[in-house]
C-alpha cells in the first residue's frame, strides 16, 4: 500500500519543515585583535545579501491576495478547501523558517471568504488524510485544491560583488477535475534581487 508521504506527494521535499536564512551572521570573524570567533550584537548583524525576512513575508501575502483576486477560489456552495501540500526551499540560506513563510499565506486565505486553508504539516490534517487513504478515498474527496510554495535563488558574480535573486512562487492546483488529472489553476511568483560585496562582509 502506498505510504502517506508518497500519497501526499512524491519527491524529495514534501511535509518536512524547511527553511532558508536571511538573518545575519551569528558568528563573525575578521578585523579583530583576536582570531577567535565572537558573537555579535543584534545591531551589528548583517543580512545575507541584504535580504530581509519581511520581504519574503510581504511577497507571500501579496501573492496570496492576487490568487484570491483571480476568482479561482470559492464556489456557490461556499469557500474552497485548500491543502498546503508542498513547501520547497531550494536556496542555500538557512534562517527563514517554514512558519515565517507559510503563516502570511494561511492567514490571508483564512481571512478571505473564498477559501478554507489546511496545512499538510498539521497532525490533525495528516490523521484525516491517513484515514481517507486507508478507506480508499482520493485527495480530491477531501479538498478542492492543493497549494505549492517554492523558494529558490539565482546567483551571479562580478569581481567581488555577488548578486542574488530570491524567488518565491505559489501554485494552486485543481485536484477535482472531471478527468481526475490535477491541473494548475493559478501560478505566479515574486523576485527579490540583492547585492553584497565581499569587502563589506569583513573578509
Amino acid at each position: 500500500m502506498m505510504s502517506l508521504q508518497a500519497w501526499l506527494g512524491r519527491g524529495g521535499c514534501r511535509l518536512a519543515a524547511m527553511a532558508f536564512v536571511v538573518g545575519g551572521v551569528a558568528i563573525f570573524q575578521g578585523c579583530q585583535a583576536s582570531q577567535n570567533p565572537r558573537v555579535v550584537d543584534e545591531s551589528e548583524r548583517i543580512t545575507t545579501a541584504g535580504l530581509d525576512i519581511q520581504d519574503i513575508e510581504r511577497f507571500a501575502r501579496e501573492l496570496t491576495e492576487e490568487m484570491i483576486a483571480a476568482g479561482v477560489l470559492g464556489e456557490d456552495d461556499g469557500p474552497s478547501d485548500v491543502l498546503l501540500r508542498e513547501y520547497l526551499n531550494d536556496t542555500r540560506e538557512s534562517g527563514i523558517t517554514r512558519q515565517r513563510v507559510v503563516f502570511p499565506i494561511m492567514t490571508t486565505l483564512l481571512r478571505s471568504a473564498v477559501a478554507r486553508p489546511f496545512d499538510a504539516n498539521d497532525p490533525d490534517v495528516l490523521e484525516k488524510v491517513d484515514e481517507a487513504m486507508f478507506a480508499g478515498r482520493e485527495l480530491g474527496d477531501l479538498y478542492d485544491f492543493t497549494l505549492k510554495v517554492r523558494l529558490y535563488e539565482d546567483t551571479a558574480r562580478l569581481n567581488n560583488t555577488r548578486q542574488v535573486s530570491y524567488i518565491i512562487q505559489l501554485e494552486l492546483i485543481d485536484i477535482t477535475t472531471p478527468d481526475g488529472i490535477p491541473r494548475s489553476a493559478w501560478l505566479d511568483q515574486r523576485t527579490i534581487t540583492k547585492q553584497e560585496t565581499r569587502a563589506s562582509l569583513g573578509f
